[in-house]
C-alpha cells in the first residue's frame, strides 16, 4: 500500500483537514473536514468541505471513511484591557 496525503488549510479555525488514500484500491478517508461557520451571521457553508469533495473527485477516489478527531472552532477573541480576573494566586 502506498498512502497518498493531501492537506487543506482552513484559516479561520486554523484547521488542518486531510484526504488520506491508498494508491492501489483507490480508496481514501477524510480526517478532520471542516464546516464553515460566519460568525457575524450565523451563517454555515461548506466551502471547506467542498474542497475536500472536489479533490476526491478529480483523484477518482471512493470515499470510504470520515474521521474527526477534535471539534475545531474560532479562537476566543482577547479579552478588553479593562478586564481583570478575580483569580489570586496561591501558594
Amino acid at each position: 500500500m502506498t498512502a497518498i496525503i493531501k492537506h487543506f488549510f482552513e484559516p479561520l479555525t486554523s484547521t488542518l483537514s486531510y484526504v488520506v488514500s491508498d494508491s492501489r484500491s483507490n480508496r481514501c478517508a477524510v480526517i478532520d473536514p471542516v464546516l464553515d461557520l460566519d460568525y457575524a451571521s450565523g451563517a454555515l457553508s461548506t466551502d471547506s468541505a467542498d474542497q475536500l469533495v472536489t479533490y476526491i473527485r478529480d483523484q477518482n477516489l471512493s470515499l470510504s471513511y470520515i474521521l474527526e478527531t477534535h471539534i475545531s472552532r474560532r479562537p476566543p477573541l482577547p479579552a478588553p484591557p479593562t478586564c481583570r480576573s478575580n483569580l489570586v494566586a496561591r501558594s
